[in-house]
């Protein structure tokens, strides 16, 4: 580390040569992950990797984490497909503590990320990166810092043991925020922890400002628009044909994005039926949908024959629901 706090750990493509077979003989490694060991408190993590070391990991069908003090990032076999093929010889993967200025000229720590090829940085990673940065609360999340300043809640982030863990793009700057929402009426529920969840990544508002309504019941307007919300509210264009969804609707474009991207329709070419509640098979409808829109394979089915009212499940959403079930019980 030199005078400014600044550690580069370089891996030879030997060590990655050993790494693989001893991952091959395994046969249930996944990632790689490279872990330097950091004398001091450094500000600034890299670490590299030949190209043609990268492209192994990748040839292997393996992931790769690079794990430093200050954050660490996780790169999709994909994404390290597409690095290898760029022209260099060294693929370097950097963590650095910095400080950013936010709106009315607030500053605050955050960590910047950056993934170069001959020190070259690209923009996107294929896949994207999973980054995990050291968070103390339960209710922290990432908040991605763009250059002017401007905060987004990363939606797709998970905090376990210590970490918090998001997806995003590519290069970037983030930085750890406690976004826990407090309702009075959520203690002791059984949705709690969920509702805690789901409201820190603002997926769910609350029904005001200190309620959240655990027990209102919830549409199909709502259910899109928390997928269209956990997907960034992407930019949509085009018209709907419900005649019963109104442009000024607040979910209008929501509706509008989850049925061109094929994730629901409506009852018809007029009805969209926004405000009808929403059954548990149409939510499995829905739910596999949006994991076929992802590319998520949804071909296994669960064993939902032990169901009582397996026989009221209707033929439309049958395959749907069995999807959803071997989810489940795997995740259980």
């Amino acid at each position: 580390m030199n005078s400014k706090g600044e550690a580069t750990a370089k891996v030879d493509a030997e060590t990655v040569e050993q790494v693989l077979e001893q991952a091959a003989e395994d046969g249930s490694i996944s990632t790689i992950v490279v872990a330097p060991e950091i004398d001091g408190d450094a500000s600034k993590v890299t670490v590299e990797l030949p190209k043609s070391s990268v492209s192994d990991i990748a040839g292997d069908s393996l992931d790769l984490t690079v794990s430093t003090p200050i954050a660490g990032m996780t790169i999709p076999s994909e994404g390290l497909s597409e690095l290898a093929k760029q022209s260099g010889s060294t693929v370097s993967f950097t963590a650095e503590s910095v400080t950013v200025t936010g709106a009315g000229g607030s500053k605050s720590d955050a960590i910047r990320l950056d993934v170069a090829v001959n020190g070259k940085s690209v923009d996107t990673v294929p896949g994207g990166l999973t980054v995990t940065v050291p968070a103390a609360d339960a209710g922290s999340v990432l908040v991605l810092v763009a250059e002017d300043g401007t905060e987004t809640i990363i939606r797709k982030s998970v905090t376990a043991d210590g970490e918090v863990a998001g997806l995003v793009d590519g290069p970037c700057t983030v930085k750890v925020v406690d976004n826990a929402k407090t309702f009075t009426d959520t203690s002791g529920h059984w949705a709690a922890d969920a509702i805690d969840f789901a409201s820190s990544r603002e997926l769910f508002n609350g029904t005001s400002a200190t309620t959240f309504g655990p027990d209102v019941t919830m549409n199909r307007a709502m259910l899109v628009t928390v997928l269209y919300s956990m997907e960034g509210n992407p930019a949509v264009s085009g018209e709907l044909t419900f005649k019963d969804v109104s442009k000024d609707a607040w979910y209008y474009n929501a509706v509008l994005w989850a049925t061109q991207k094929g994730i629901i329709s409506g009852y018809s070419a007029d009805k969209f039926g926004s405000n009808d509640t929403l059954t548990r098979e149409q939510m499995a409808l829905i739910l596999n949908g949006y994991a076929k829109n992802k590319g998520y394979d949804v071909s296994a089915k669960g064993d939902v024959s032990g169901f009582a009212d397996v026989k009221a499940i209707s033929d439309w959403a049958l395959s749907s629901v069995e999807s959803v079930s071997y989810t489940h019980l795997r995740a259980h």
